[in-house]
């Protein structure tokens, strides 16, 4: 993981780390509680936000008496996959007799919807353990169309989309709507590989994109756990739920629709930072708590988020397919990307080919390597058109 990459998992997942004890909560709760999508008790809880759905609707404001709850909307499957990603992490680390061997890790995972206020209220959920009630000062849709309106009418033929994936998700839609074409775009791995923004429309105006990649994730079980197992265990929805789960259920019914939907799990690549940054936790908290085969954590230790954070920097360990997990004292990590790019397979189907990949344990000269001959450009053209 890149120092970048580690910060935005570990922020998603370590602002809801502590004890399950009850605490003065750190802000006042002014409107209603937020509650996690998927949860699960444990004697320490880890929490994670996840866009699990990318549209929301926010009801008509009266100001005469209180608006009713946001209503989400249309899946992004790639980030479901990173909720249950999750979930697979710490359940193979609670079967686990080595580490934190005597403690019971939990989970809440929040859905934000894609949206600032959502996310504002997920993170103070996270924080107090409850929600909070934040407002929202911008138009979002304006902004959108002004950025479109820029690129419609610059001379720039290069964009750096440093975008998260349901903005970028947004944007491309603008895009093919206004007909803009014939732009390199330079992807970032929020979405260079997204499966769900690939379309025979968006191909007319990312194909030949290029980005940085994560390596696939080639994790043993997690494939049938994706498939299988997260609906047998950590989603039931049947006639013998209790009240409050059959509420979640038929909130959420469009998520069982992926119930059997296995086309993606191929291409899975940021869900192995998820797993690893679930990892680099558990070792944080097993220094922390003291941990041994024999004896176990010690319990009367109470691991401070701050603490776990700290602590991080000294974790050094092995993940079960052979892939090495450290932090030097900055936070950062070894920088190993592969380099993609949009392309029209024989069969017709969009891929993301790999030409050329960056490491950085690599000496100088083969740190970056890019195989100019393997790249479709924009247009589907096999050479560059450089103009000054």
């Amino acid at each position: 993981m890149s120092l970048v990459t580690a910060g935005l998992v570990f922020m998603r997942l370590l602002l809801a780390f502590g004890a399950v004890e009850d605490e003065a909560p750190v802000c006042q709760i002014l409107g209603s509680s937020e509650f996690p999508l998927l949860s699960k008790e444990g004697e320490v809880m880890i929490g994670g936000a996840f866009s699990i759905h990318s549209k929301i609707s926010q009801p008509p404001l009266s100001f005469t008496e209180k608006p009713t709850r946001l209503t989400c909307s249309s899946v992004n499957l790639r980030e479901f996959r990173f909720a249950q990603t999750m979930i697979f992490a710490i359940e193979e680390i609670n079967r686990s007799d080595f580490l934190l061997p005597n403690i019971s890790i939990g989970y809440r995972i929040y859905d934000n919807c894609a949206s600032t206020l959502s996310s504002m209220r997920v993170v103070m959920a996270l924080m107090n353990g409850d929600g909070w009630t934040v407002g929202k000062s911008c138009s979002e849709p304006e902004k959108l169309l002004k950025v479109v309106e820029v690129i419609q009418k610059s001379t720039a033929r290069v964009i750096v989309a440093f975008m998260a994936h349901v903005e970028m998700n947004n944007l491309l839609e603008q895009l093919t709507l206004q007909n803009i074409t014939g732009r390199q775009f330079i992807g970032v791995e929020a979405w260079i590989t997204a499966d769900s923004l690939v379309t025979p429309a968006s191909f007319n105006v990312l194909g030949g994109s290029l980005g940085f990649a994560v390596q696939k994730a080639n994790i043993s079980g997690l494939e049938e756990f994706l498939i299988k197992d997260f609906w047998e265990t950590d989603f039931k929805c049947n006639e013998t739920n209790n009240m409050a789960d059959a509420a979640n259920c038929k909130e959420n019914h469009d998520l069982t629709e992926l119930k059997d939907y296995d086309d993606d799990v191929a291409e899975l690549r940021y869900s192995s930072n998820i797993y690893k940054a679930i990892y680099a936790v558990a070792n944080s908290l097993h220094r922390i708590l003291k941990c041994s085969h024999s004896q176990g954590c010690d319990k009367t230790v109470k691991a401070l988020p701050l603490q776990v954070v700290e602590s991080l920097k000294q974790v050094n360990f092995t993940i079960k397919n052979g892939e090495q997990v450290w932090f030097d004292n900055t936070g950062a990590t070894v920088a190993q990307y592969e380099v993609v790019n949009w392309q029209r397979g024989i069969n017709g189907s969009i891929q993301f080919k790999p030409v050329g990949y960056y490491d950085a344990s690599l000496p100088p000269g083969r740190k970056f390597v890019l195989k100019n001959e393997d790249i479709m450009w924009p247009g589907e053209i096999r050479e560059a058109n450089i103009s000054c």
